[in-house]
């Protein structure tokens, strides 16, 4: 492969209280979008249920709607880190 070896990006999950803080929404708002369909929530044994950024982001940037402009700073922000 030209370039290298491609970039792998590690994946990083939460509960949903701690994907609401990190976007900046509702914890009530994610688990509703997850129960709608929007992405999935994962159960690991006795765990709390777990949500992957990658997926809540994906639905954030998928959505016609935004749930909010704050919503969409704070995603803006997390690209912005992540690309330095």
């Amino acid at each position: 492969m030209a370039g290298g070896t491609p970039k792998v990006q590690a994946r990083k999950y939460g509960t949903l209280p701690e994907a609401a803080r990190y976007f900046g929404l509702s914890p009530k708002t994610l688990r509703r979008r997850a129960e709608e369909g929007a992405f999935p929530i994962y159960y690991a044994g006795g765990s709390w249920p777990r949500v992957d950024f990658t997926e809540v982001e994906a639905w954030l940037r998928s959505t016609s709607a935004a749930p909010t402009s704050h919503a969409e700073r704070r995603v803006a922000q997390v690209i912005e880190r992540e690309a330095q």
